[in-house]
């Protein structure tokens, strides 16, 4: 079930930690991407992304689409939102 306190913290974590901007990536390390028909999924490397047809994409992307498109603003979501978005890192906040 869409739950926005879960939303809003995400949204909160990502923003403290220089997150939004950065690419969405999984706790294995793989990257979240977006094909032409908007579907999701992962791959582990840039050169799978660019030559599969796909874009990489952004925390911030991530949450925007968990909040408006209907297939992402329920479990699904909200697993996004546990694997990937809380776990986001700035560049600028990574050895500080």
């Amino acid at each position: 079930m869409y739950s926005k306190e879960l939303y809003d913290k995400a949204k909160e974590y990502a923003t403290t930690n220089e997150a939004l901007n950065e690419f969405a990536v999984d706790a294995a390390g793989n990257f979240i991407v977006q094909d032409k028909n908007g579907k999701l999924s992962t791959v582990e490397s840039w050169k799978e992304a660019l030559t599969g047809g796909k874009t990489p994409i952004t925390n911030q992307q991530l949450l925007y689409l968990r909040a408006y498109d209907p297939k992402l603003a329920f479990q699904a979501g909200d697993r996004l939102i546990e694997n990937v978005i809380n776990n986001g890192m700035g560049i600028n906040k990574i050895g500080a």
